[in-house]
């Protein structure tokens, strides 16, 4: 389990940061499992906001990405690239959300 690398450690974090929602839920069950107070000994912040993040107890903090903004262009790019000669390679940005929620400590 990934916790239990982290708490291995000679200084172990006191955040972490999780590349999805699922994985982070997982670190947060670990960590209460070992007496971790989540927001305070503790933060983790998932990826994706989904469902699950918010039901959880404590909430998840967590970055939310435009799903659907990103298929739109995805499919967008890709309609252009094909109709062009010359394909576009061009980087695209689109917004993200930080969703703040229990499982982070709130910095004063």
């Amino acid at each position: 389990m990934a916790f239990e690398y982290f708490k291995s450690l000679s200084e172990p974090p006191t955040a972490i940061f999780c590349i999805s929602d699922i994985l982070a839920v997982s670190v947060v069950k670990q960590a209460l499992h070992e007496g971790y107070r989540i927001g305070e000994d503790i933060s983790v912040c998932g990826f994706d906001n989904i469902l699950l993040s918010s039901m959880y107890t404590p909430g998840i903090t967590t970055i939310e990405q435009p799903c659907y903004e990103i298929g739109r262009t995805v499919v967008q790019e890709l309609i252009q690239n094909i109709q062009r000669e010359s394909k576009s390679n061009k980087h695209i940005k689109l917004p993200y959300k930080l969703v703040e929620r229990e499982s982070v400590k709130k910095i004063k």
